[in-house]
């Protein structure tokens, strides 16, 4: 299992993507979407077979990991 962080540039997230991200913690995570103190999101439990397509849906909504 791997941890993804995201990067969110100024801590700014729109509610569609927020809704995406949500999405995409029930489908490819624990279901937990995790909130840090440096203004960015966690994805907990996702399984190696899932890293590409989760990073590609992640990617689908304008957000980053990269950082």
């Amino acid at each position: 299992m791997f941890m993804i962080r995201l990067k969110l540039p100024g801590g700014q997230l729109t509610a569609d993507q927020y809704l995406a991200m949500d999405d995409i913690c029930g489908m490819y995570g624990n279901g937990t979407l995790r909130v840090t103190t440096r203004q960015s999101f966690q994805f907990h439990g996702v399984l190696k077979q899932n890293m590409k397509a989760t990073m590609a849906e992640i990617n689908a909504a304008l957000v980053t990991t990269l950082g």
